[in-house]
């Protein structure tokens, strides 16, 4: 008899603290639904983008089962999924339609040789978030940043942006991220 008292209160433990999480994630979500912030002041960090979501989202969950459920990390599958984190944070519901009248908007980033860096100037090294890669990442190029023109894409993309201006704020703030999605780590 003893034994089954005692494996209702584990279960009734499991269950208070299972009910405790689905109460914090649910005032959680109510609170972000108040916050009425530019989404550009809410997103700052991934971690910031997963709140917006809420731990419940798919993409949010799909981030977790990877990091918990997978041996060594893939860098590039890894930037990946938090960028389909933070690019559907930032669009804030909106998801493309694929349709040829919708504009749809991507970070654009180049690569710079030595002597490109050298001849740039602080602002330029500023505006484009200048990342320096040559020791990080198998390439012959020094340099890695944030292009400033803005480029609409036509063409499917899961990481795609709703306008020029979250397009580009996700290029900067998130240059790091990108960099290990479109390069290859050494």
């Amino acid at each position: 008899m003893g034994g089954i008292i005692m494996e209702n209160k584990e279960f009734a433990k499991r269950l208070s603290d299972k009910l405790t999480e689905l109460i914090t994630a649910e005032l959680e979500k109510e609170n972000a639904k108040s916050d009425t912030r530019p989404i550009t002041e809410r997103v700052k960090t991934f971690e910031d983008a997963c709140d917006v979501l809420g731990p419940e989202h798919p993409l949010v969950m799909s981030w977790f089962r990877f990091g918990c459920d997978s041996g060594p990390k893939d860098d590039n599958l890894n930037a990946y999924l938090k960028l389909r984190i933070i690019c559907a944070a930032l669009n804030e519901g909106w998801e493309p339609n694929y349709t040829r009248d919708e504009l749809k908007y991507s970070p654009w980033f180049l690569l710079f040789t030595d002597e490109e860096v050298a001849n740039m100037d602080n602002d330029e090294v500023v505006d484009r978030r200048l990342l320096v890669i040559a020791d990080r990442y198998k390439t012959e190029y020094v340099g890695f940043g944030f292009s400033p023109r803005r480029t609409p894409t036509t063409a499917g993309c899961s990481l795609c942006l709703k306008s020029a201006e979250l397009s580009a704020y996700c290029g900067r703030n998130f240059i790091g991220i990108w960099a290990d999605y479109l390069l290859i780590r050494k």
